[in-house]
């Protein structure tokens, strides 16, 4: 049984798990931690948690959520390390890894699998859990604003390999939220460490009436509304979706139909020249737009309202490199959702095969390319297909709630 976690996660606010201005990370690593104590209530827990303007310290029964550490500052590892010592008898740490987990100073990140293989050289056994896996720097190097061509993006590629592989040999256990990712890392590296677990759902969230939350938005109640959730990231397509929309005659979808693009700026690039360029871009493709909506940062009680007021939640990410935030947060709302075709592979996970066969569903209901006719036609065609695609969201909503995954995690805690 397990007596004591340690975590070191970007993390919300006390009364929040969506506010935290620079990783979604941090509602997801909050919403694990708050489904594993209710199941294991006398494990003792404790976050070392991001510092960020307004972020603060709290603490309840057998919890502690201590702001430690500061993006961009490589003193990072030094801090973590002392409170690490401090609580020299967790043996278990449970770390979440992205790419902008410490900012976006990559050799900073670089250090973590030498952290990581310190830890357990003092017989500390790491959980990772990996929530951003490429193995081919190249196909995401223009999130970054570099060539794909760059000599510097070659030594990337090679560098995230080797980042990836100490990672897995100084950790006990590598979870992944698709087994597309599972199967990946087991072969690559030939390892049998990495498990899939899927993508918890919040299922306390506020489901709102369409009209109210449509009226709540300034939305029309006859529109059929087309909901892209998340900050505006190149990854994610943000410019592709804005590009097709545009592309489309409105005779070809349903009449009125809108595309909210409900985010904004990255917290983490906001500021990059390379991403104030694609922002602006972005902007520029909007502006004469009336059938394209922008909606900046959105404040966490607005959630609720965008995803009751959407008929129909799109995702298309130009490359899969992790489990989407915004799709589980489609399924705790029971929405209908299409997705671009390098998103094709969630069908590699059983459970989400599984449930898309017993609603009546198969990939190409589901799936589009990036054309404009293809994804017109997924539009028109899903219109027809609400009720099964509602189905397949409430499906995995029930099967994938925080509550069902946490048995999971605990399952591998305490095996180890």
């Amino acid at each position: 049984m397990l007596n004591k976690l340690l975590i070191i996660s970007p993390y919300p606010s006390a009364d929040s798990a969506y506010d935290n201005p620079f990783s979604a990370l941090a509602s997801f690593g909050k919403n694990t931690l708050e489904a594993i104590r209710k199941k294991s209530p006398k494990t003792k827990m404790v976050v070392l948690a991001d510092k960020y303007a307004g972020g603060k310290n709290y603490y309840g029964k057998n919890y502690e959520v201590l702001r430690v550490w500061q993006r961009n500052n490589i003193s990072l590892y030094y801090h973590l390390f002392k409170k690490i010592l401090y609580y020299r008898d967790y043996r278990v740490i449970l770390i979440e890894v992205e790419w902008n987990l410490f900012g976006k100073n990559p050799l900073i990140l670089s250090l973590l699998p030498v952290f990581t293989l310190f830890l357990k050289l003092l017989r500390k056994k790491i959980i990772l859990v990996i929530h951003g896996i490429s193995l081919d720097f190249t196909e995401i190097s223009p999130q970054l604003g570099m060539r794909r061509d760059n000599w510097l993006t070659k030594i990337y590629s090679l560098g995230l390999k080797e980042f990836y592989r100490l990672l897995i040999l100084s950790s006990a256990k590598v979870i992944v939220l698709e087994k597309y990712f599972a199967d990946m890392i087991n072969i690559y590296f030939q390892t049998d460490k990495a498990v899939y677990i899927p993508h918890g759902v919040d299922i306390d969230l506020p489901v709102i009436d369409k009209n109210k939350a449509r009226r709540k938005l300034n939305l029309a109640v006859k529109d059929f509304i087309i909901l892209n959730f998340g900050f505006i990231n190149w990854y994610k397509g943000s410019d592709i979706i804005v590009k097709l929309f545009r592309q489309i005659k409105p005779g070809n979808i349903p009449k009125q139909s809108k595309l909210i693009m409900a985010g904004g700026k990255s917290g983490i690039h906001g500021q990059d020249r390379y991403y104030k360029h694609y922002f602006r871009y972005i902007l520029k493709m909007i502006k004469p737009q009336e059938r394209i909506i922008i909606t900046g940062f959105l404040n966490e009680k607005l959630l609720p309202y965008y995803f009751s007021a959407a008929d129909l939640v799109i995702l298309p990410y130009r490359v899969f490199i992790s489990s989407s935030g915004p799709l589980s947060l489609a399924y705790s709302f029971k929405k209908p959702f299409i997705v671009a075709e390098p998103l094709s592979r969630y069908f590699h996970s059983p459970d989400f095969k599984k449930a898309a066969d017993s609603a009546g569903l198969k990939k190409e209901h589901l799936v589009f390319r990036f054309k404009a006719d293809d994804l017109s036609d997924k539009i028109k065609k899903s219109v027809n297909n609400l009720s099964k695609m509602k189905n397949l969201s409430s499906k995995l909503r029930s099967e994938r709630s925080w509550r069902n995954v946490s048995f999971k995690y605990l399952e591998i805690l305490n095996s180890i």
